[in-house]
């Protein structure tokens, strides 16, 4: 376990530890609420005191103020993202170029790549025609297969690349989900 993880689990088992105490002993009802403060200020280090909720008063927000701080949220959100997106793209793109020996190992490569891009809600832009895609590794060509961009243009699914080896990977965001298109009965 990460040394972070580690030290999360003791704080939160000494927490569990002093409230039980408190069913026990009332004088630590004190020794409580000053562990629960300073867990607050190790959680949220970044946020002003004055930002952190305490008893019994309620912070007063105009609607401006709470657009604005939306707004900043959202930018700040944006960068945020963006950063995960070059950083992942990255990473990929040290296996640019390459290929795994058997089509099981290339298989594996792109599913654990999907599997990474999809939980940020990202996609691979495909090299022939920019469209969001899967890559997938498709068994034609040599025996251990072909990288293609697997996507749904004009709502035909379309198969572009082909090559033997991993592509150059530029992600991009995760489009909507198609609504189902309704069927005439004949």
């Amino acid at each position: 376990m990460s040394h972070a993880l580690n030290s999360t689990l003791d704080n939160l088992y000494n927490l569990y530890k002093l409230v039980e105490s408190e069913f026990e002993n009332p004088d630590a009802r004190g020794q409580l609420r000053a562990r629960q403060r300073m867990q607050t200020e190790r959680m949220t280090p970044d946020l002003p005191k004055a930002a952190l909720p305490t008893a019994g008063k309620t912070p007063q927000v105009d609607a401006a103020q709470a657009t604005s701080t939306l707004s900043e949220l959202e930018q700040d959100l944006a960068r945020l993202q963006r950063s995960i997106r070059l950083t992942i793209a990255e990473k990929l793109n040290q296996f640019a170029g390459q290929a795994f020996p058997t089509l099981e190992e290339n298989r594996k490569l792109v599913d654990t790549i999907a599997q990474l891009i999809d939980s940020h809600g990202l996609r691979v832009r495909c090299s022939e025609c920019g469209h969001p895609a899967i890559l997938r590794v498709s068994p034609r060509g040599n025996s251990s297969g072909v990288f293609v961009f697997d996507h749904t243009i004009d709502n035909r699914r379309t198969f572009h690349g082909g090559k033997s080896r991993l592509p150059v990977i530029h992600l991009v965001a995760k489009p909507p989900r198609r609504k189902a298109s309704k069927k005439l009965a004949s």
